[in-house]
């Protein structure tokens, strides 16, 4: 991962020697005595050999995580105990050092090395990975309840968890490469149910052009969309230079999207005369929009017609499908550039994880402007992202007991803000 500002991997592995990459032993102890613990050494664990205790992934998994330097080779194996007696015997035909010991060669990005105990074939797929199924119901009415039916559940109608900020989440365990049904409901009845199911759009209907699929892959994932959508909402960054114009009385912003007629919002003051406004869209939302240096529909810009809508005095928007910024000047099309103020002083020295490294929950304490929404991710090596949520305080937690021994970025935007720190998640304590 690379930071934001100034930053420094969580153990002095990782930024002693930055040219070093991210190496996984990874062994299936499936059937074998692990009572003792799983263990590993090599020519990587020094001088001697040392013999270092491996993390339980689940699923009668276990790893060891390391940063070693590309083209790296050498030996190892594996144990079921810290003494030299409880070692594995590896095959001659994948015993490449010294008929006795495993072979490890480091690429030229992330490692890994999946093993089986005694075995020269590699680890298995778990029999099934954790699941975490997202809604976001904004704009819909859950008086009756969120709920979630499909193969997934046999079609037994299940209902889900708040979250909050109109987020219903539900998890379950399920076999990677299955590709099951589902759908998200309002009832929790079959009972002129059509009434009250998600209408699924046609580019993500993919079973009975009705129901929405999740092919499972083989690790812990969490599948997040909009009821009745493809895909989760969208931030987007709404921005005016505001230099040599009157903000005594406040900049506000006035858009298709505001439902009252001649209502406003007031933006947020970057400094450097800049000011902000973010709000979250659906993929392809589209309309219009203007900024106004009081909350009266008189005050507003005058927008020249080559960026303005044919009708009315307004900008054009239209959401992609990634997070966006619209940033010009007051009454101009020239645009601003929106990296002079997105950081806006702030670096990963306003976000202070603890612990660090953390093993069931992480405590995230930042010194950013109050009142503001954040949109917190949590991403994995891979970059997959394990968990999206807004964040309206400047102190949060996470669960993380699900996540498996490893290294993990914390993402943190909003209309101010774009930094990440990287912190790393360990399972026991030795």
């Amino acid at each position: 991962f690379m930071e934001n500002g100034a930053g420094r991997w969580g153990e002095s592995i990782f930024y002693e020697n930055p040219e070093k990459v991210l190496t996984i032993f990874k062994v299936d102890m499936t059937g074998q005595d692990v009572s003792k613990g799983v263990y590993i050494t090599g020519s990587f664990t020094g001088q001697n050999w040392k013999i270092l205790k491996m993390y339980d992934a689940g699923n009668n998994i276990y790893e060891y995580i390391t940063a070693l330097s590309p083209g790296d080779s050498g030996a190892f194996y594996f144990l079921n105990d810290s003494n030299w007696t409880a070692r594995e015997t590896v095959p001659q035909s994948c015993a490449y050092m010294w008929n006795t010991d495993r072979k490890y060669i480091i690429g030229s990005k992330t490692t890994t090395i999946s093993c089986k105990w005694s075995s020269c074939e590699t680890s298995s797929v778990p029999s099934q990975v954790n699941v975490i199924f997202k809604v976001d119901m904004t704009g819909q009415d859950v008086s009756r309840g969120v709920y979630i039916v499909g193969e997934i559940n046999n079609w037994k109608i299940t209902k889900m968890a708040s979250e909050g900020n109109n987020i219903y989440y539900w998890s379950t365990k399920l076999a990677p490469g299955s590709s099951l049904a589902y759908y998200y409901l309002t009832t929790n009845s079959w009972d002129n149910y059509t009434k009250y199911r998600e209408t699924v759009l046609a580019s993500c209907a993919l079973k009975w052009n009705t129901d929405r699929v999740i092919n499972v892959p083989p690790y812990d994932t969490v599948a997040m969309v909009l009821w009745g959508q493809c895909s989760w909402k969208n931030l987007a960054v709404f921005k005016v230079d505001m230099t040599g114009q009157d903000t005594s009385k406040g900049v506000f912003i006035g858009g298709s999207w505001i439902a009252a007629e001649n209502q406003f919002y007031r933006m947020q003051s970057e400094g450097n005369n800049i000011f902000s406004y973010s709000a979250y869209f659906n993929p392809g939302h589209e309309g219009t929009y203007f900024f106004l240096n009081d909350s009266i529909i008189s005050k507003s810009e005058k927008v020249p017609s080559e960026c303005s809508d044919n009708n009315i005095n307004a900008r054009i928007y239209k959401i992609p499908d990634t997070k966006v910024t619209f940033a010009y000047k007051w009454g101009s099309c020239e645009k601003i550039d929106d990296n002079m103020v997105f950081y806006n002083n702030y670096n990963i020295d306003n976000i202070i994880i603890s612990p660090n490294p953390a093993y069931d929950k992480i405590f995230i304490s930042t010194q950013f402007p109050d009142n503001n929404t954040y949109n917190v991710q949590i991403i994995d090596f891979t970059g997959r992202i394990i968990l999206n949520s807004l964040i309206f305080s400047n102190n949060f937690s996470f669960d993380i007991s699900n996540l498996n021994p490893n290294i993990y970025l914390l993402k943190i935007t909003s209309s101010k803000v774009n930094i990440s720190k990287k912190f790393i998640v360990k399972k026991e304590i030795f």
